[in-house]
């Protein structure tokens, strides 16, 4: 098995690691948050972490913003 930290720049890691659950449970990879450094720790099988860092990717991008005009 192989080990991989992937630091999130948007999405908290605990969330990430919540919405990766499933798909790691899938592909047989252990999905840890680590909040102190906003970052995932992820431990299987090479290709099946590469499929989740894939997914964490597109989960880890920046939330839409609303710009409120005031009259």
């Amino acid at each position: 098995p192989s080990m991989r930290v992937v630091r999130l720049a948007h999405a908290p890691a605990r969330e990430a690691a919540a919405a990766l659950a499933k798909a790691g449970d899938a592909l047989d990879v252990t999905v840890t948050a680590d909040s102190a450094s906003n970052a995932l720790v992820l431990s299987g099988q090479a290709a099946a972490i590469a499929r989740v860092v894939a997914i964490a990717a597109e989960i880890d991008r920046p939330r839409r913003r609303v710009l409120l005009e005031a009259r």
